[in-house]
């Protein structure tokens, strides 16, 4: 009978078809739990003539040959499905025809672990021993370099060999770089350290595993490595700097309250400004009438002069939170790896806003859609920019060009979302 589906152990079914319960305590002096297998309790004594099958099988023919004696064994998954040769066994214990099944499955595919269960607590009751069986396969081999096949015992003739090499850590995550980039920066790789009298090295990529299976010499292989090694590299530098830089969604913010907060300031002080001008107005015509004294003369063009310096220091509040907040917007742009992002021109003219997407999409245009620009939905002067990450770096910075030849203010960036709806 075969055992299949029965989630790690099988000790339920094997104790209700034998007729008892759980297994009772050992014999009086086994007080602590035994790793291996004693000689206590041995069981019934029987004979069996296995012609050969799972351990699972064999297990039914020791509960048949043993009639009405209980036989507990608790199988794993993996040891219950390990195939057996014959077994004839002749007046055994128990005990010795379950360590049979290590000898009959060969120890090449893999090992056993046979253990008895003793009883925490004694009782005085007694009760039929119980055994534990696992089992764990051997590990496949690994092809080794130099090693001879086991097919031909030689060694392979230029001494070509397989090698395969995960793309995935560069091809896939932030930053990544195009699978069509590895390729190429291996093949040339290949070429550079090719010899001359080398038979060339046979590539395969599998796109679903992500995996490169690579054939050939031994200079050749370490080429390869050389190569994806130092791709793997670069972009771990370039995630590091990433985090290292990145700015958070809060600071964005905080930078975008503390300029509005300083434009407000400011048109409080040009208010203040005004007042004074017209307070020191009045007061001159009055001095000149002789209806108001010159101390009054004074105070007012001192206040003047207060209010002037007041809205001086809010322009220059105002030109600081202007370059804190270019300088998180760049952070940010640089931190994002490539995009998309959205770079939002309100504050220019149309016509520059125009001339500057014409320009930058001539730019991307020429890189054969390694990166686009897309209007975004509405009337919004907004642009997602998108793809190679060197590529929007030189968008955003010619847009950052345009905006100081014409004394505009610096376009405002942010992280693109995932639903961007192009202009219509």
């Amino acid at each position: 009978m075969r055992h299949t589906g029965f989630g790690t152990i099988l000790l339920g079914t094997i104790l209700l078809a034998s007729g008892t319960g759980v297994a009772q305590s050992p014999p009086d002096g086994a007080t602590t739990p035994s790793p291996a297998i004693t000689t206590e309790s041995p069981g019934p004594i029987l004979t069996v003539d296995f012609q050969g099958g799972t351990v699972a099988e064999y297990v039914a023919a020791l509960r048949a040959a043993t009639g009405k004696e209980p036989v507990n064994v608790i199988l794993s998954r993996e040891a219950a499905a390990v195939t057996l040769a014959g077994i004839s066994l002749r007046s055994v214990s128990l005990d010795v025809a379950i360590q049979a099944v290590e000898p009959a499955a060969g120890a090449a595919q893999g090992r056993f672990a046979i253990r008895r269960i003793t009883p925490l607590a004694r009782s005085a009751s007694g009760g039929a021993p119980v055994y534990s069986v696992d089992y764990k396969a051997n590990e496949p081999p690994l092809p080794i370099s130099g090693r001879t096949t086991p097919s031909t015992g030689m060694t392979p003739m230029s001494s070509e060999e397989l090698a395969v090499f995960s793309l995935r850590d560069v091809t896939e995550g932030d930053g990544a770089v195009r699978t069509e980039t590895v390729l190429t920066a291996v093949q040339a790789a290949l070429e550079l350290s090719a010899a001359a009298d080398a038979s060339p090295p046979e590539l395969k990529y599998h796109q679903d595993s992500g995996l490169l299976i690579v054939r050939g010499s031994n200079r050749q292989r370490s080429a390869v490595a050389e190569s994806i090694a130092a791709m793997k590299k670069d972009l771990e530098r370039r995630r590091r700097d990433q985090r290292e830089h990145a700015v958070a969604p809060e600071e964005l913010i905080e930078r975008k309250m503390m300029l509005a907060q300083a434009e407000a300031e400011l048109a409080a002080r040009q208010a203040d400004m005004n007042l004074a001008e017209k307070l020191l107005s009045q007061t001159r015509e009055l001095a000149a009438a002789g209806s108001a004294p010159q101390r009054e003369l004074v105070e007012a063009e001192a206040t003047l002069a207060k209010r002037r310096a007041g809205m001086m220091a809010a322009m220059h509040e105002i030109e600081k939170s202007r370059q804190l907040l270019a300088l998180a917007e760049r952070r940010a742009a640089s931190a994002m790896m490539g995009g998309p992002v959205v770079a939002d021109l309100a504050a220019w003219p149309k016509e520059h806003v125009e001339r500057a997407v014409q320009v930058v999409s001539a730019l991307l245009a020429a890189t054969k859609d390694r990166a686009t620009v897309t209007p975004i939905g509405g009337k919004s002067q907004a642009f997602a920019l998108a793809g190679d990450p060197r590529l929007v770096e030189s968008a955003v910075g010619i847009l950052r060009e345009i905006a100081r030849a014409h004394g505009l203010a610096d376009p405002s960036l942010r992280p693109a979302g995932e639903n961007l709806s192009p202009a219509r």
